[in-house]
């Protein structure tokens, strides 16, 4: 995603937004943990979220792994929660710059979906790509240019879990790496795959997915792959 310094959302600039969605990304958040964190009333926080729910770029989530909840707060009984959505964390990865033709945005696409096309004919991956979901401004057919590349990408084990993570230990071994963290080592061929398919363009925005968190209602997207 690209984003200009004069360009607003929700009413805001861009980049203050951005700066935003990428404090909240990693974690869920209540009205009241927001509040406390940015330093102004829970009724600003709860206009803030209303305005960044409107935008796709939040959402509320029943169930929660990390959840940040402001001093005094309970979980009993189950407060509002919210979390970033794709779009959101999206918006935390945009780059200020230029926006490009659409033929130099297409041409990225084909050659994203070429390298995907080329990874599931392959045995050296473990993860095979099931789905690639456009979305974003090139999305927009309407735009002559466009910002960058916005691309959903959702992933499947080609082998059952013991097997792939000797297949995955294996391939670690190889390539002489040496995960720094757990997560890491535990995402290897996974990232490794998702780097593949990207290729080098700063250009495109390829996001790892899970069939069960689909597209915010107001994040317009289209199949591009199968």
């Amino acid at each position: 995603m690209l984003i200009s310094r004069d360009q607003l959302i929700a009413s805001r600039p861009a980049v203050e937004v951005r700066e935003v969605v990428r404090l909240l990304r990693h974690t869920a958040f209540t009205i009241r943990a927001l509040a406390v964190e940015f330093g102004v009333s829970d009724h600003d926080a709860d206009v803030l979220i209303a305005d960044l729910a409107r935008e796709g770029l939040v959402e509320r989530r029943d169930e929660v792994t990390n959840l940040r909840m402001a001093p005094g707060e309970t979980s009993m009984p189950w407060p509002d929660v919210w979390s970033v959505t794709l779009a959101g964390s999206a918006l935390a990865k945009a780059r200020i710059g230029q926006p490009m033709q659409r033929a130099k945005a297409e041409a990225l696409l084909a050659e994203v979906l070429e390298r995907a096309r080329i990874a599931n004919e392959s045995e050296v991956w473990l993860d095979r790509v099931t789905k690639i979901v456009l979305y974003g401004s090139l999305e927009q057919t309407d735009k002559s240019h466009v910002g960058d590349v916005d691309l959903a990408i959702w992933l499947e084990h080609r082998y059952e879990w013991d097997q792939y993570r000797a297949r995955q230990q294996s391939m670690i071994d190889d390539d002489e790496a040496f995960p720094k963290t757990l997560v890491d080592e535990l995402f290897y061929a996974r990232r490794k795959l998702l780097r593949f398919v990207r290729g080098q363009s700063p250009r495109i925005d390829l996001a790892d997915h899970s069939a069960d968190q689909p597209l915010p209602p107001t994040a317009r997207g289209r199949i591009v792959f199968p």
